[in-house]
C-alpha cells in the first residue's frame, strides 16, 4: 500500500514528466506562440514550487514529529513515529497544550510544598537564622526575631553584625564562615530579655564565592531556671534539714557526757529535742506533700461551700492565736455566697494566710477577711470568680522581697519564721493548690502599713 508522502511524490513526477513531454512536443511540431511558451513556463515553475513545498513540509513534519516524540515521556502520552503529515500539526499542538498543563501543576506542587516548608520554618520553637555568602542575612523565622529583638525588615539583606543584641552569636558566625566548621555553643542575650541560647551553626556551601551559615537557636531559659531552683531547692532542703538534727545530736551528746544528772538541765534539753524533732517531722511532711503538689498527685473533691459559715468555722480555729496577740480579727462577707472548691485544700490555703497575718502583726493589730464576686480580669477566660481577700495591718514585705515570696523555703524574715515553727514551705503549697483550683494568687504590701493577698478562683469549676 503506497503511503501518503509517496503518492504526493508520485503525482509530481508524472506532471513533471507530462509537462516534459508536452514541451519537447510543441518543440518538435515547432506550432506554438508565446503565450503558449508563457503558460508551459508558468506550469512549469508551478510544479517546481509544488515540489519544494512538499520538501518544506516534509522537514516541518519531521521536526514537530520528533519535539512530539520528545514531549511524550514527560506527559505520559505513545507517538506514532509514522503520523501522517495532516496530523503532525495537531498532534504537536496537543502535545504542547499537555506538557503546558502538566508544567502549570510541577510549579502548582512546588509553590505548595514551598509554602509548607515556610510554615513549619515559622511555627518553629526554635529560631532559623540563614546567612549568605557575603554575611547578609537573608532569612529568619518569627521564633529568631523574639529570640534577637529585631524584626525581619531590619534585619533583611543587612549584615549578621548588626546584631548588637547577641555579639557572642556574632561571634560564632563569623568563626564559622571563616573555618566552615560545624559549632554549638550556649550563648547569652539580654535584649529584649535575658535567654540561654543552644545555638547550632552550619556551613552552607553557595554558587558565590564563600559559604553561608545556617543558624538554629533553641531557648534553653526555661530549663537553666528549672535547674536554679532545683540546686536551690536542695541546698535549701540541706540546710533545713542541717538545723534541727544539728540541734538535736549537740543536745544528745551533751546528756550523754552527764548532763542527765542535772534534772532540771535534762529536761530542758529534753524538750528542745522534742520540739526540733516535731520541727523535722513538719519539714519532711511539708516537703513530701509539696512534691506531690506539684506533680499534680493530689485528687480535688469538688463541692458547693457557703463561704460566710465556712469562715465562722476557720475565725474559731484561729481565736486562741489571734487572741494571745490581742489581734483583732473581721469579715466582710454577704449571706449566701456559694464556691466550688475542695473544702480541706481551701481550708488549707485560707489557715495558712491567716497564720502569717497573725504572726507578722504587731500585738493589736488587725485582720480581716473579705470576700467579692465578679467576672475574671483575665481576658482570655470569660467566668464568674470569687474573690477571697486576706488583708492584715503588720509589718508588710519589701517591694523587693514580694516576686520570691511564693518561692521554696524562701523567708523574709528568717529568725521569725522559725521561731514561730514555720518551714518556709506554706505559700508555695498555697500558691500550687490555687493553682489545681485553676485560680490565682496574688500580693501587694507596703512595709509598715500591711499586707493584701488576693485569691481568685472560679466560682464554678471547669
Amino acid at each position: 500500500m503506497i503511503s501518503h508522502g509517496r503518492r504526493w511524490v508520485l503525482r509530481i513526477v508524472v506532471f513533471c514528466g507530462c509537462y516534459f513531454g508536452v514541451g519537447v512536443g510543441l518543440l518538435t511540431i515547432g506550432d506554438f506562440s508565446y503565450g503558449a511558451w508563457i503558460g508551459v513556463v508558468g506550469v512549469g515553475i508551478a510544479g517546481f514550487v509544488s515540489l519544494f513545498a512538499f520538501w518544506q513540509q516534509r522537514t516541518v513534519h519531521r521536526a514537530l514529529n520528533t519535539l512530539s516524540q520528545s514531549l511524550a515521556p514527560w506527559i505520559g502520552t505513545t507517538v506514532h513515529r509514522h503520523t501522517p503529515q495532516g496530523h503532525s500539526i495537531t498532534q504537536w499542538c496537543r502535545h504542547t497544550q499537555q506538557g503546558i498543563d502538566v508544567l502549570i501543576q510541577h510549579v502548582t506542587v512546588m509553590e505548595e510544598n514551598e509554602q509548607r516548608m515556610m510554615q513549619v520554618l515559622h511555627h518553629l520553637l526554635g529560631g532559623v537564622l540563614i546567612i549568605d555568602a557575603h554575611g547578609h542575612v537573608v532569612w529568619q523565622n518569627a521564633r529568631a526575631s523574639q529570640f534577637l529583638g529585631y524584626s525581619v525588615e531590619e534585619l533583611y539583606k543587612q549584615p549578621y553584625t548588626r546584631i548588637k543584641t547577641a555579639f557572642q552569636l556574632a561571634q560564632k558566625i563569623d568563626l564559622c564562615m571563616q573555618t566552615g566548621e560545624y559549632a554549638r555553643e550556649e550563648v547569652e542575650t539580654f535584649y529584649p530579655e535575658k535567654r540561654n541560647l543552644d545555638v547550632q551553626l552550619f556551613p552552607m556551601p553557595t554558587q558565590a564565592q564563600g559559604r553561608g551559615v545556617l543558624v538554629l537557636m533553641q531557648d534553653l531559659s526555661e530549663i537553666r531556671r528549672l535547674e536554679r531552683i532545683r540546686n536551690e531547692f536542695v541546698s535549701n532542703v540541706t540546710h533545713e534539714l542541717k538545723t534541727p538534727i544539728t540541734a538535736i545530736r549537740g543536745f544528745t551528746e551533751t546528756l550523754l557526757k552527764g548532763a542527765l544528772q542535772d534534772e532540771n538541765t535534762a529536761t530542758s534539753f529534753l524538750q528542745i529535742i522534742a520540739e526540733e524533732s516535731e520541727r523535722l517531722h513538719r519539714l519532711i511532711g511539708d516537703v513530701l506533700y509539696l512534691s506531690k503538689v506539684e506533680s499534680k498527685q493530689i485528687e480535688l473533691h469538688y463541692s458547693p461551700l457557703e463561704l460566710r459559715a465556712f469562715f465562722e468555722r476557720i475565725f474559731l480555729m484561729m481565736k486562741n492565736q489571734a487572741h494571745t496577740k490581742k489581734i483583732q480579727m473581721s469579715m466582710k462577707i454577704p449571706q449566701e455566697t456559694y464556691v466550688e472548691a475542695d473544702e480541706d485544700r481551701l481550708r488549707q490555703i485560707v489557715l495558712n494566710l491567716l497564720s502569717n497575718a497573725i504572726a507578722y502583726s504587731n500585738e493589736g493589730g488587725w485582720v480581716s477577711v473579705t470576700v467579692e464576686s465578679g467576672e475574671t480580669d483575665d481576658p482570655q477566660q470569660e467566668c464568674l470568680v470569687t474573690r477571697l481577700i486576706v488583708e492584715d495591718g503588720g509589718m508588710g514585705i519589701p517591694k523587693h522581697d514580694l516576686p520570691r515570696i511564693f518561692e521554696r523555703f524562701y523567708r523574709v524574715d528568717k529568725a521569725r519564721t522559725r521561731q514561730s515553727g514555720g518551714t518556709g514551705l506554706g505559700l508555695s503549697i498555697a500558691k500550687h493548690l490555687i493553682e489545681l483550683h485553676h485560680g490565682t494568687i496574688a500580693v501587694e504590701s507596703t512595709v509598715g502599713v500591711g499586707t493584701r493577698f488576693t485569691i481568685e478562683i472560679p466560682t464554678v469549676q471547669w
